[in-house]
């Protein structure tokens, strides 16, 4: 059985003082769009991007893919092959 201990878990923290080293607002955005880029299948290029208001606010996220209606897995994710076809741009 785990004991439970007996002083607060904050002993010893300034409660008073802001938190030193916290995570500023830019920084956690870039980390939503870094995470929402993940989503992305492309297998060379991933891309997120986060959208806030004025207020600090998400208003989208989005991510770099096929076009609406177009199959990931129908449509090749090639770059740079001779073959037109076998480029993704060519359907983008």
């Amino acid at each position: 059985m785990v004991g439970i201990p007996n002083e607060p878990l904050n002993e010893g923290v300034n409660l008073v003082a802001r938190q030193d080293g916290y995570l500023e607002d830019d920084d956690f955005f870039m980390g939503v769009a870094y995470l929402v880029a993940e989503l992305s299948k492309d297998p060379c290029t991933q891309l997120g991007a986060c959208i806030v208001d004025e207020r600090g606010h998400f208003t989208s996220t989005g991510y770099n893919g096929m076009p609406f209606g177009c199959s990931d897995d129908e449509f090749p994710w090639g770059k740079h092959n001779e073959d037109p076809l076998q480029n993704k741009s060519t359907f983008g």
